[in-house]
């Protein structure tokens, strides 16, 4: 069979549109990413008329909109059958009931909305996590591949070249990366750094909402709304820097004559510029400290920070211990189509490889037999 040549849009020599081949999605990574955004649609509804009573305040509707992260965890118990771990979140939910009826403990809304993340919440996060980096690895490999040799970008590459800080004088199209991926533990240093870059991202986002005049409201500044408020900001930030540790894991990099660049770390730099004006927030902190309880304040920073090191934390160790190892196989296995030979191969390469497998005394072809270049 003839192989057949695309050409590529306004008469260009290649196509550049990526195969349908290598697509990681899975039917139940659409199913679960559909369920959730029609999830959503109620509770966006709900939302919108507990704001037009006037009797909630944004603390109180904000936790409405994280209810289908916990359906996509009770979805995933049922898909892939784990009857028994049901059978034990159902009995831990039956046993605080029972020590808060008996008046042992006192089970107030911000625990138990802690024990069901715990329980079932994370489950739903990572399943989200783990759909996103399905459906955009190789989209943004891909972009990243033809990035410095299109003659326009699209809209995408545009971003994708924000956020993965791109140099413009870099040659992309010799992207590769790690196929044979062996975790044999956590890789806690890998963990570390996906929280200190979810740290900035939340605290960032937590302190400029909590000295909000618009969020200040004394009479309805309660402490369970606002840590409720404050937990379910958190369970979104997972959904913000989890996508990104696939590339750090699968060492995805652009081979130079010098050193490469690796993606995740142009990623993590684009980041650290984005957390400069952390400096001025913590600044606003301290000014509006003057009009407020600095206890207060203090205390729901403190907090903040420390829900957001354990819910990450939490996530990360659920994700390399459940999901990274299947998305990587399958990465691997698409590389195959993506890339099925290296883009470049130089002579001194390809006669490396040849005198590596010769038989004692085969004579070598001197490179110079090729002939020189002479430039005028």
């Amino acid at each position: 069979m003839k192989p057949k040549i695309e050409r590529g849009k306004r008469g260009s020599f290649w196509s550049t549109k990526l195969s349908p081949d290598i697509s990681l999605v899975r039917k139940f990574d659409r199913n679960i990413i559909l369920i959730t955004i029609l999830a959503l649609i109620p509770c966006g509804i709900a939302a919108y008329y507990m704001a037009g009573t006037g009797d909630y305040t944004v603390y109180d509707i904000v936790p409405v909109l994280t209810l289908p992260l916990f359906l996509d965890g009770i979805i995933i118990y049922i898909q892939e059958r784990r009857w028994k771990l049901s059978m034990v979140v159902a009995a831990v939910i039956a046993i605080f009931a029972t020590l808060h009826y008996l008046d042992y403990i006192t089970l107030t809304t911000t625990m138990m909305f802690f024990i069901l993340f715990i329980l079932i919440g994370a489950t739903g996060v990572i399943a989200i996590a783990e759909a996103i980096q399905r459906m955009t690895f190789y989209k943004v490999v891909h972009s990243i591949e033809y990035m410095n040799v299109k003659k326009k970008l699209s809209i995408f590459d545009r971003i994708v070249s924000f956020i993965f800080n791109i140099p413009e004088d870099l040659d992309t199209r010799n992207i590769t990366m790690n196929y044979n991926l062996q975790r044999t533990s956590i890789p806690w240093k890998e963990m570390m750094q996906t929280i200190t870059v979810a740290l900035m991202l939340g605290m960032t986002i937590w302190i400029y909402i909590s000295m909000n005049p618009a969020f200040m409201v004394s009479d309805d500044y309660e402490l369970t709304s606002v840590s409720i408020f404050m937990f379910s900001l958190v369970l979104m930030i997972p959904l913000l820097v989890l996508p990104f540790t696939i590339f750090k894991s699968l060492e995805v990099r652009i081979e130079t004559n010098y050193r490469s660049f690796h993606i995740h770390s142009g990623a993590m730099e684009t980041m650290k510029r984005m957390a400069l004006p952390i400096g001025a927030t913590f600044l606003y902190v301290f000014l509006a400290i003057n009009k407020s309880d600095p206890i207060q304040v203090l205390t729901y920073i403190g907090a903040s920070a420390f829900a957001i090191i354990f819910v990450v934390g939490y996530t990360c160790i659920l994700y390399y211990t459940t999901n990274e190892r299947t998305l990587a196989r399958d990465i691997a296995a698409k590389w195959k189509v993506f890339r099925p030979v290296p883009i470049f191969v130089s002579l001194d390469d390809a006669n490396r490889v040849r005198n590596n497998d010769r038989l004692p005394g085969t004579p070598t072809r001197n490179l110079t037999d090729f002939g020189e270049l002479e430039f005028p």
